[in-house]
């Protein structure tokens, strides 16, 4: 999707509207799945508003669902969650430290 976005093809260009489709209809089913992991639809999602889907029920869904995933650890700011002490993986090599 983003190299046919920098090709300059947006929605209502018809061979596109019908080629997103499954993906909208995927993205309906993974956001109404009671143990649904965003990553893969968030990957999805990020794409297809650039080309004009936003407006998409279940892309506009997946979208905020992810701003508030990224909102609430924002809010939170535990930086101990993500990072792990460097003294605790010796021999780990310096440049990935």
């Amino acid at each position: 999707m983003g190299k046919l976005y920098e090709f300059g093809l947006r929605k209502g260009i018809e061979a596109l509207d019908e080629k997103t489709k499954p993906f909208e209809n995927w993205l309906r089913q993974q956001v109404d799945h009671p143990t649904c992991n965003y990553f893969y639809p968030a990957l999805v999602a990020s794409f297809l508003p650039m080309t004009g889907y936003s407006n998409e029920e279940s892309i506009n869904e997946c979208i905020l669902k992810g701003l508030e995933t990224v909102y609430l650890f924002a809010k939170k700011a535990d930086f101990s969650e993500i990072y792990v002490p460097q003294d605790s993986y010796q021999g780990f090599p310096k440049a990935f430290s």
